[in-house]
């Protein structure tokens, strides 16, 4: 009878270390996964509003670098990832284009803050724009002969709200005096 007691206290106590070893394991196991460090690629992902770093381990879902596109430079293209940011249009669509007005004053100083409108020839009158810290503001139109203007008069300047500026190559530059 001793034997059986010795031997059911033996084999209950390998099970018992057994399991820790196994607790332990599992343990080694999830901490091991919170180290995981995900990889991506070094090339862009993109749709029509973002760009972001596609991850190429297991983990297909994850994107580093999730970002807008943005267009500081206006040049139509992501400033980012490259993407081409052109309005695009189908063939039987009016095609609209960017008219972009730079306000600057007399010492070639940006202007900000300024209030902007095109008008069409048919006296159409957009709504107002106001010129971003360098002094600029696109208009996103059918394509057309529109002249820029400021909306209101500015506070130390002589430029008035009947002043008419000329686009060359949909670009309109305002010199505040």
């Amino acid at each position: 009878m001793k034997k059986i007691i010795s031997f059911v206290l033996a084999f209950a106590m390998l099970a018992s270390v057994a399991l820790s070893l196994s607790s332990c394991n599992v343990l080694e196991m999830i901490n091991k996964k919170d180290e995981h460090k995900h990889s991506f690629s070094e090339v862009w992902t993109t749709n029509e509003t973002q760009h972001w770093h596609a991850a190429t381990c297991e983990h297909t879902d994850e994107k580093s670098e999730l970002a807008d596109h943005k267009d500081r430079d206006y040049d139509d293209k992501c400033d980012a990832c490259g993407y081409d940011l052109k309005v695009k249009v189908d063939v039987e669509d009016t095609k609209t284009v960017n008219y972009i007005v730079d306000v600057t004053d007399e010492s070639g100083a940006a202007v900000a803050g300024v209030g902007i409108i095109l008008i069409s020839p048919n006296g159409f009158y957009t709504s107002t724009k106001i010129t971003d810290a360098n002094g600029r503001v696109t208009f996103t139109l059918e394509e057309g002969e529109y002249t820029a203007a400021i909306a209101e008069a500015l506070e130390g300047y002589s430029n008035t709200v009947d002043e008419r500026y000329e686009f060359t190559k949909r670009i309109a530059k305002i010199v505040l005096k």
